[in-house]
């Protein structure tokens, strides 16, 4: 049987103050166990960071030949600087990483393994909560990631750390929800998208009741604007909120008392962000194409 040759890829970071996990995760990626995924590069897109960012990037740099740093001038938002990434890559298979993740040490190459089928364009990992399940809110982050990965087993969403083939040169400036839009247009080019559970890495959940709010409401007037902007719809906007609730209870781990009346807490903070990102949206004409990332998730064990 012939030897498959491999595929390569370039590695995608958007970077706004992330001094805290940029090192670790440059790291990890330069680590990746890679047999059939030869990583070309490394592209850091800083949008105007203001801390030790774009040094520990430079000094990345200097020891590792793909390990590249982009910088912006202006902070425009996530589409902005993902754009500049797809521009400056020079594979035809790229992967984007949230700069606050850390993938397992084989992940990159069971997300992008898919792509010897023609047919695949998109693919994407699951995340890990490292927060302690013990507290409500490392309880309340664990539930919703699984949730998470109950729509994505479905084939309904992919994020946080995603591959896709480069068969556009950017993304409009008008989108918010990134990995929604690139899911879309991927699926209606006719290729197929495909949930890589084994591709994991890891993420903090916010550790406070009033980043999760903020964090969460700024989504959902997000998630509001683009569904007025761009034709298609979110997975979580089609579902009720009963759905949601049994999907929840189904989560709620082992069925203990104090779990059962987390998981309504829970429920009951969700539903106040998205009152609070519907009257945003609605009233105060608001969308955060830019917002002030939650400190709480960025530093990683």
């Amino acid at each position: 049987m012939p030897r498959r040759k491999s595929l390569s890829v370039s590695i995608g970071i958007c970077a706004y103050n992330e001094e805290q996990n940029i090192g670790g995760l440059l790291s990890a990626l330069l680590k990746q166990r890679a047999k059939t995924v030869l990583i070309k590069e490394i592209i850091v897109v800083s949008s105007a960071c203001t801390d030790n960012t774009d040094w520990i990037v430079k000094e990345y740099s200097k020891k590792y030949k793909r390990v590249k740093l982009v910088t912006q001038k202006v902070r425009k938002g996530k589409v902005s600087a993902m754009s500049l990434f797809i521009k400056k890559a020079k594979s035809n298979i790229l992967v984007f990483e949230n700069a606050d993740t850390l993938p397992k040490e084989d992940a990159i190459e069971l997300l992008v393994k898919p792509f010897f089928d023609k047919e695949i364009g998109m693919t994407g990992g699951r995340p890990i909560v490292v927060n302690d399940k013990k507290t409500f809110m490392g309880f309340t982050a664990h539930l919703l990631w699984d949730i998470h990965h109950q729509l994505a087993l479905k084939g309904q969403k992919l994020t946080e750390l995603v591959a896709f083939r480069k068969i556009f040169k950017e993304i409009p400036m008008k989108v918010n929800y990134d990995e929604g839009y690139l899911k879309y247009i991927i699926e209606k080019k006719g290729y197929k998208s495909r949930y890589v559970p084994q591709a994991r890495f890891y993420l903090k959940g916010v550790t406070k009741v009033k980043d999760y709010i903020i964090q969460r409401k700024r989504c959902y007037t997000n998630q509001l604007n683009d569904l007025k902007k761009l034709p298609y719809s979110f997975p979580t906007q089609n579902k009720n909120a009963f759905e949601f609730i049994g999907m929840a209870l189904k989560l709620s781990y082992n069925k203990k008392p104090k779990f059962i009346i987390w998981t309504f807490l829970a429920m009951i903070l969700e539903f106040i962000a998205r009152m609070i990102g519907t009257f945003d949206y609605y009233i105060r004409k608001e969308s955060h194409p830019a917002w002030e990332p939650a400190s709480s998730t960025k530093k990683l064990p």
